[in-house]
């Protein structure tokens, strides 16, 4: 199935460009990426490596940054066993727990925040990175830096601004590897934070 996959032309661009985009992340180039984005109606998306508490625009992201380094020590990578839900509880409604497969190929929702499954009306828990209902740019350019992470293991931000949203201006982003115990990355933990058009955290309607 995955060799079937790749012979299908569609398919086989968006796993080159998933890999282009990764390179440029990791580089720091963007120009590929910007140009999807704008072709695709939407603002191109910002993003920084190892940002500080002050670089962050979210609570809920400053309070992971702080946690993750609490849990790193002197390592260059928090721990993934070490991983606490309840110490987590300032930011665990925006909190996304990823599984990495296959070195990065894809990545599954191992959790999935209840306030973002509520602003997004979907629970992607369970479900792969690829399988998630955003527009292809977005999920290629996710994917990415999931994988440009794997590479730096460095915390990542981004800021994605959504084309044709009603209520949500832009989606904040913190990305923070976890190591196994033999020290590669095997979980992603994220923080996601919606915002609307005030600057203010965007809360379900209802």
């Amino acid at each position: 199935m995955a060799n079937a996959l790749r012979d299908d032309p569609t398919v086989s661009e968006r796993l080159q460009r998933r890999e282009r985009w990764t390179e440029a992340l990791v580089a720091g180039g963007r120009d590929e990426i910007d140009a999807a984005f704008r072709a695709g109606g939407a603002a191109a998306p910002r993003f920084a490596w190892n940002p500080g508490a002050d670089d962050l625009e979210a609570d809920a992201c400053r309070f992971l940054l702080r946690y993750w380094h609490g849990l790193r020590g002197d390592k260059d990578v928090a721990p993934a066993a070490a991983i606490d839900p309840a110490a987590m509880r300032p930011a665990l409604g925006y909190v996304l727990l990823l599984d990495v497969i296959e070195e990065g190929a894809d990545f599954r929702y191992r959790l999935y925040g209840s306030l973002v499954t509520s602003v997004s009306s979907r629970d992607m828990t369970g479900r792969l990175m690829s399988e998630h209902h955003a527009s292809d740019y977005v999920v290629d350019f996710t994917i990415a830096c999931g994988r440009a992470g794997l590479r730096r293991r460095l915390p990542l931000c981004t800021m994605r601004f959504p084309a044709g949203t009603e209520y949500t201006r832009a989606w904040e982003r913190l990305q923070l590897p976890l190591a196994g115990p033999d020290g590669s990355i095997t979980r992603l933990l994220i923080g996601n934070v919606p915002t609307d058009h005030s600057g203010g955290v965007l809360r379900p309607r209802f």
